[in-house]
């Protein structure tokens, strides 16, 4: 079934089938449930810092919601345009659609610290975080499987600065 896919997907397809990014988080189209913020405050003497890790996170909110709600553009405001992030960001959608099958997390845990690179105008981001939720039928969202938690999970996000925002460049 994968062989069939573009090299992009069936790479993205086997990296969430193992769960090594974004937690094997796939789009469920219609869902109701929205992901739990995952920004938590952190007192930093670098604002920079504060600013690039609210960016990461936001960008995995988005992700999340892109693979909740199947839509692919979700997290394009977010990624330098025309960047690998934009080209790849919101691929659990098109992996859902093609599995049938998705995870819908209803809480997301990121644990401290947080490791944050940060050398204007540019910065990495390594969040470490689990998901709690259930494995769902795509789209019509019936429970296969009972609540969970999946991780511990990484996500590894370079981003630049364009103006006062810190955009994600890519990710892994």
């Amino acid at each position: 079934m994968l062989s069939a896919l573009p090299l992009r997907t069936r790479r993205a397809a086997i990296t969430v089938l193992l769960g090594l990014t974004l937690g094997a988080v796939t789009a469920a189209c219609g869902t109701s449930i929205a992901p739990t913020p995952a920004t938590t405050p952190r007192a930093t003497a670098d604002p920079n810092t504060a600013q690039v890790t609210t960016a990461a996170e936001a960008f995995l909110d988005a992700e999340i919601a892109s693979a909740q709600s199947g839509d692919i553009h979700a997290a394009d405001r977010y990624t330098v345009p025309g960047g690998p992030a934009f080209a790849f960001a919101g691929n659990s959608a098109e992996i859902t659609a093609d599995l049938r099958r998705t995870f819908v997390p209803e809480r997301i845990n990121i644990a401290p610290p947080v490791s944050v690179v940060v050398s204007a105008p540019h910065a990495k981001v390594d969040l470490s975080y689990s998901l709690y939720g259930h494995e769902v039928e795509w789209p019509s969202l019936r429970a296969v499987e009972a609540d969970h938690t999946r991780g511990p999970l990484s996500l590894q996000v370079e981003l630049l600065r364009q103006g006062d925002t810190w955009l994600v460049y890519s990710f892994s």
